[in-house]
């Protein structure tokens, strides 16, 4: 947690654990981000920032309707947390959560 002001995700926030990614290349500007790589931050406040990034207004929609956005959801905390600490993209995650699923 070195660094960290709070954990990026929250263990008591619910069974199943979203993780957000970006859904594609950010347009040019001071905050760059690549289609598939994790948001800096997990917080949808924080995301909605992005907006304007990727040329979109963030404020006016759905968090879940935001076009810049895939969500991949976790089975359970220490799977988000492992796939957060690993640093993987969206389809590396997919594919670890998958291949957790089978093992269980």
């Amino acid at each position: 947690m070195i660094g960290r002001k709070k954990p990026l995700v929250d263990p008591e926030s619910e069974t199943c654990v979203p993780i957000h990614f970006a859904a594609k290349d950010s347009a040019a500007g001071r905050n760059q981000i690549r289609r598939n790589q994790l948001f800096p931050t997990q917080d949808k406040p924080t995301i909605r920032q992005w907006a304007e990034s990727f040329g979109e207004r963030g404020d006016a929609i759905d968090f879940s309707r935001l076009r810049y956005v895939r969500t991949v959801v976790c089975p359970d905390y220490g799977t988000a947390e492992r796939i957060l600490g690993a640093g993987m993209n969206a389809d590396e995650a997919e594919a670890y959560i998958e291949s957790v699923m089978v093992a269980r």
